[in-house]
């Protein structure tokens, strides 16, 4: 069993994960967002994991700066792994004006080799055995506190991506 995801809520929290990222050699991330259910849409939360599997969840609801982490995703020594990232990208841009060096997208890479099913869950499962967990893609990513499900489903999001 996996540890529980550490919740990242205030300033002096994401500058002690700041530190505790600074020169891993990759972060996997993903973002969720409530377009299903308002309007306009909000970022909500910020996933990270690191090469070890253990995850961060930035609520971005509460935590409106992500100043001390801004290092980390401009360093190109740290590889940030998404899956499909376009969209994860342009929040983050959007609502942090972060910069982005060392990016990698296993949706992508997987396409370049030719695999017809880029899902994550289709690539969790086809290479590294790891059985999916139930979508939580149309949930309201902006309701407190998230269900168990939902962290679950959010954790697994970037949970095996460096290793994928």
């Amino acid at each position: 069993m996996w540890p529980a995801p550490v919740w990242i809520r205030t300033p002096d929290e994401a500058q002690a994960l700041a530190r505790a990222l600074r020169g891993l050699p990759a972060i996997a991330v993903d973002t969720e967002a409530d377009s299903l259910h308002h309007y306009p849409e909000r970022l909500c939360l910020i996933q990270l994991a690191d090469p070890a599997g253990r995850t961060f969840f930035l609520d971005t609801l509460v935590l409106l700066d992500l100043e001390p982490l801004r290092p980390l995703f401009a360093d190109p020594a740290t590889l940030k792994v998404f899956h499909s990232g376009d969209n994860d990208v342009v929040y983050l841009k959007r609502r942090f004006g972060l910069a982005f060096a060392g990016l990698s997208d296993t949706m992508l890479a997987a396409g370049f080799l030719g695999v017809r099913e880029l899902g994550l869950d289709r690539l969790l499962l086809k290479y590294l055995d790891v059985q999916p967990v139930r979508s939580q893609q149309k949930t309201d990513w902006a309701r407190r506190p998230l269900t168990a499900m939902q962290e679950h489903y959010a954790a697994e999001d970037v949970r095996h991506l460096i290793e994928l």
